[in-house]
C-alpha cells in the first residue's frame, strides 16, 4: 500500500561497509557515547526524551508538543507527537520530527524518529510533501543540511540528542533518503508531480527499523 512506505533492509554487511572509513567510525562512535550520555543525565532528573515534551501527560493524538510551538534550535526545530493507536506499530509511542530550516524561511524535513515510551529509537522513516508542508529536496540536499545542523551547537539538551542520533545512524538516514526518492520517481510514472505530492493516500515513503545497541555493536566490532 502506498501509506506504508518502502523498508530498506539494514543488515550486518550494510553496516560494515557504511563504517569502512576511520573517520566515519570516530564520528559514529562519538555520536553513540553523546547519544548514551544524553539518555542517562536524562534519567537521571527523572525524564526521558519522551516525558522531556510530553510531561506525564497522555499524549494527544496528533497534537505537536511541545504545544505552544516547535523546539527552535541553531538549523534545525524539532517537535514530538503520537497517531492514534490502531494506526502505530507495535511498541511505539510516537516519533520525533526533525527539520532544517532554510534561508528563504521554509523548512525542509530532514527524517522521523519513531521511539518506544522510554525514547529508545525503534525506526527512522521519511515522507511525503505534504505530511509536513516541507520544501521538498533530493536526498543529497538533504543528506547536507542533516551534517550541517549536527555540526553546531545547541543549547537544548534534547535537540543534542536527536542529531547525535542523526551522525550515529547516517548510514541508515542515506539509504532511506535514496530510496524515498526512488520511490517517488516510481510513483510519480504518468502522475502530476504537485498531485502526487499531496496524495493523502502516499504518507511514508521509506523507513528502516534500527537498534541503537545493534548499532552500537557494530561499531565495537569495527574497531
Amino acid at each position: 500500500q502506498a501509506a506504508t512506505g518502502s523498508w530498506v533492509r539494514w543488515g550486518e554487511d550494510e553496516a560494515n561497509r557504511a563504517l569502512a572509513s576511520t573517520a566515519a567510525r570516530l564520528r559514529a562512535r562519538r555520536a553513540a557515547r553523546a547519544v548514551l550520555a544524553g539518555m542517562q543525565a536524562m534519567a537521571c532528573e527523572g525524564r526521558t526524551p519522551v516525558t522531556a515534551l510530553v510531561d506525564d501527560a497522555t499524549p494527544g493524538v496528533l497534537k505537536q508538543y511541545p504545544e505552544a510551538a516547535p523546539v527552535e534550535g541553531r538549523g534545525l526545530f524539532y517537535y514530538y507527537h503520537c497517531h492514534d493507536a490502531r494506526e502505530t506499530p507495535r511498541g511505539e509511542h510516537g516519533h520525533f520530527h526533525l527539520f532544517a530550516r532554510n534561508p528563504d524561511g521554509s523548512h525542509t524535513h530532514l527524517v522521523g524518529v519513531a521511539v518506544d515510551g522510554s525514547g529508545w529509537p525503534l525506526r527512522l522513516f521519511t515522507t511525503n510533501r505534504w505530511v509536513t508542508d516541507e520544501a521538498l529536496a533530493p536526498a543529497p540536499r538533504v543528506l547536507a543540511l542533516a551534517d550541517q545542523a549536527t555540526r553546531l551547537r545547541q543549547r537544548d539538551p534534547l535537540a543534542r540528542w536527536l542529531l547525535a542520533l542523526l551522525v550515529l545512524f547516517r548510514p541508515q538516514l542515506g539509504a532511506l533518503l535514496r530510496q524515498r526518492d526512488a520511490r517517488l520517481r516510481a510513483l510519480r510514472r504518468g502522475r502530476n508531480r504537485d498531485r502526487l505530492f499531496e496524495d493523502r493516500r502516499v504518507r511514508v515513503l521509506s523507513q528502516c527499523r534500527v537498534s541503537l545497541p545493534g548499532q552500537v555493536a557494530a561499531l565495537e566490532r569495527s574497531a
